[in-house]
């Protein structure tokens, strides 16, 4: 009959049960040299095995098919449910090979011992496997916890932010609706010679200038090889006629306190062409010169009145009106010239000007 003593030191412990004590003491002998290693407890019945089982963490059940009033089959059963990361080896003399193949293919049995052990290696290195077996079982557990445990903070890191996303696009949402009726107020009010189509171009334009002004500003500041990107999907479109390319002389880190102004005026750059022509070719380049940044945007057009996407004149002088507008207040001085099909605009943004 065997104890829990030993239970507080950190050998994984090794169960041996066979009712047979002269193989008991065979063991014993044999299995000296892994005792300074390992914590080895013997059993003759299987309710004292199955009683240290409740509170001993085994991590290696070495058992006997052939004991009395219980067979191996349900002795594994058994272990499986009190202790189910144990390792289990099977012992037999192989006497009822019927019975040991429905034991086998019953169980989650690691190794099959067949006695007599005529050698000492015979007993110790299926142990040792045994038990190389179990540790690596352990760290795996150990490892498909941690990752478990990572993937369940990762989720809620995800509903979390998730939440504060949503709250954001309600509040643009808010935001972008309040300001598009503002503007299409003043433009009824203080345009009233436009046509009500003419209105409804200059009321969609403004929106989708408002809507990337929101976009810009309240989704947090990214760095300028996003918004390049960005902006080359938006505006590069060569098989409608629209050829838009942006190049920056200046590094990410050095423009980031200016970064979403001019992101803005990138996109003010590569809108309003589109805006007014059939097709373009549009040339964005960043650059820094006398402690500041210039945004110099270059646009190539179309001759004659067909290349024009808006054909009332004053309908386009007053577009590209509200655009300068709005890229003077973001910069600190603006630069507009035009000459045949060409015209270019170079915005200054001072060097650590705020967001």
């Amino acid at each position: 009959m065997g104890s829990t003593e030993g239970l507080g030191n950190d050998k994984d412990i090794v169960v041996f049960l066979d009712s047979d004590s002269k193989w008991i003491a065979s063991y014993k002998r044999m299995l000296v040299p892994l005792r300074e290693r390992l914590e080895i407890k013997f059993f003759q019945q299987p309710e004292d095995l199955i009683q240290y089982l409740k509170d001993a963490p085994v991590a290696v059940v070495a058992c006997e098919l052939d004991i009395p009033f219980m067979s191996g089959k349900e002795m594994f059963g058994m272990v499986e449910i009190m202790c189910p990361s144990a390792v289990q080896l099977a012992i037999t003399e192989m006497k009822d090979m019927e019975r040991l193949l429905d034991t086998i293919n019953g169980s989650r049995i690691f190794r099959l011992l067949v006695k007599p052990f005529f050698l000492v290696e015979d007993l110790e290195k299926p142990i040792t496997e045994a038990v190389a077996e179990y540790q690596k079982g352990k760290q795996e557990g150990a490892q498909y916890q941690k990752k478990r445990q990572r993937l369940e903070q990762l989720e809620l890191e995800g509903q979390k932010l998730s939440g504060k996303l949503e709250e954001k696009r309600s509040k643009y949402a808010g935001i972008s609706d309040a300001a598009a009726k503002r503007v299409q107020k003043e433009l009824e009010t203080s345009q009233a010679w436009l046509s009500g189509s003419e209105r409804a171009l200059l009321s969609d334009a403004c929106g989708r200038m408002l809507q990337e002004f929101m976009e810009c500003y309240l989704f947090g500041c990214r760095d300028m090889a996003f918004y390049m990107r960005r902006y080359q999907q938006m505006f590069h479109r060569p098989e409608e006629g629209f050829v838009y390319q942006a190049k920056s002389k200046v590094t990410d880190r050095a423009v980031r306190g200016a970064a979403r102004k001019v992101a803005y005026g990138m996109f003010l750059g590569g809108f309003l062409p589109q805006q007014l022509f059939t097709s373009c070719q549009t040339r964005a380049l960043l650059a820094q010169e006398r402690g500041a940044f210039s945004l110099q945007i270059l646009c190539q057009y179309p001759e004659g009145q067909g290349g024009y996407q808006i054909g009332d004149k004053k309908i386009r002088q007053l577009l590209g009106r509200i655009v300068e507008h709005v890229a003077k207040a973001l910069s600190s001085q603006i630069e507009v010239s035009a000459k045949e099909q060409v015209f270019a605009i170079k915005l200054i943004y001072p060097e650590g000007s705020g967001q």
